[in-house]
C-alpha cells in the first residue's frame, strides 16, 4: 500500500491545530509555545506511523497497546491522543472553575502532549529496534538530551 491511500487518515492528525482562531504573539505564554511545539512532533510521529503501515505481521508498527496496521487503527490512535489532551484540558478546566484562564488550558495541554509525544518516542525506539533485529543489524545506541538543569560538557 501507498502512503497516498492513507493521506485522508494523515489530514486528521495535521489539521488538529490547538486554537487556530485566536492570535498568539500578545501573549508570549511558555506553555502556549511548548503546546504548539511539542504539537507539530506528535504530528512528526503520526507521519512516521503512516509511513509504517504494514501488510507484512513481523513488522508492523505497535502504539499504546494497539497495532497500527491499517488507515482505521492509524485513525483512532490520532483520535485517542487528541481526545486525551481535551480531557486533560477540560479537566483542569473544571478544577479551576472561575479561576481558570488561558494560561491555565495552555498549561495542562503542554504537560498532555508532553505525555503523548514521550509514550510516542518510546514506541518509535522499540519499533527501531525490532526493525534492526529483523535485518540482523546491531541496534543503534540513543543518547538522551540533558535533562532540565544539566549542561553538556563541551
Amino acid at each position: 500500500m501507498a502512503l497516498q491511500d492513507y493521506l485522508s487518515v494523515m489530514a486528521l492528525g495535521l489539521n488538529d491545530q490547538q486554537h487556530g482562531e485566536t492570535a498568539k504573539l500578545s501573549s508570549a505564554d511558555p506553555h502556549m509555545l511548548a503546546a504548539y511545539c511539542f504539537d507539530l512532533t506528535r504530528k512528526q510521529h503520526y507521519l512516521y506511523m503512516a509511513l509504517r503501515l504494514s501488510e507484512d505481521e513481523r513488522r508492523r508498527f505497535k502504539y499504546n497497546g494497539k497495532v497500527i496496521a491499517s488507515a482505521d487503527t492509524l485513525a483512532e490512535a490520532i483520535y485517542d491522543d487528541t481526545q486525551f489532551v481535551e480531557s486533560a484540558a477540560g479537566q483542569r478546566r473544571q478544577e479551576l472553575g472561575s479561576e481558570w484562564n488561558s494560561a491555565a488550558d495552555w498549561e495542562a495541554r503542554a504537560y498532555a502532549l508532553q505525555e503523548v509525544i514521550i509514550r510516542q518516542w518510546r514506541a518509535i525506539q522499540a519499533d527501531h529496534r525490532e526493525l534492526f533485529a529483523v535485518h540482523g543489524q546491531p541496534t543503534p545506541t540513543y543518547t538522551p538530551a540533558p535533562s532540565h538543569g544539566e549542561r553538556s560538557s563541551q
